[in-house]
């Protein structure tokens, strides 16, 4: 797929074309689901992150198939809800995983 170039005009539907969803909401602006660059604590050191939920966070550490125990905001957040809780500017984060070793 070719992506125009910003001096170019998109190419405009032809007359009479009939918008693919006539839905009442196909008019609404698309809301984009980018993560946003936020600051939180992590282990007491203070980092950008850009994940929006504590799996995304942990995926993005690389910590995915490990057992981890996470704290937001001095809250345990048990491994069920890691999908659903959101992370937000400010949270403070304690992330720990066994190490195993002798």
């Amino acid at each position: 797929m070719r992506i125009p170039r910003l001096t170019e005009s998109p190419s405009l539907p032809r007359e009479g074309a009939k918008p693919i969803d006539a839905s009442p909401h196909a008019t609404r602006p698309v809301e984009l689901q980018c993560p946003a660059v936020m600051n939180v604590t992590l282990n007491g050191e203070k980092q950008d992150v850009n994940a929006r939920t504590v799996r995304e966070l942990v995926e993005q550490l690389g910590m995915g198939k490990q057992a981890v125990a996470v704290e937001v905001n001095r809250e345990l957040v048990p491994r069920k809800l890691h999908d659903s809780t959101e992370l937000n500017e400010g949270d403070v984060i304690e992330l720990v995983t066994l190490v195993g070793g002798g």
